[in-house]
């Protein structure tokens, strides 16, 4: 797991902990449930995308890119001076 992906990670959790604190603090009782589940219902979804993100960076990452052949032509190459 790279830094960058750890670090958005803790940013997401901390970010819907304080969502979910706020909820409990400023809504009647009778709401807190409701509001809480669609909080952690939106973590899972954006954490989720995260971390599909993260394997498809490292799937490319994985991937050798192809070598240039030896024969193609420089940018701005003359062709008639082969």
């Amino acid at each position: 797991m790279s830094v960058e992906f750890r670090s958005e990670f803790a940013a997401l959790l901390a970010y819907y902990a304080a969502r979910i604190a706020a909820a409990r603090r400023g809504l009647p009782a009778n709401e807190v449930f409701a509001a809480v589940q669609a909080i952690v219902n939106e973590q899972t979804v954006t954490l989720r995308a995260l971390a599909e993100r993260q394997a498809a960076a490292q799937k490319q990452r994985a991937e050798k890119p192809e070598r240039p052949m030896q024969n193609a032509r420089r940018k701005g190459e003359d062709p008639n001076l082969r």
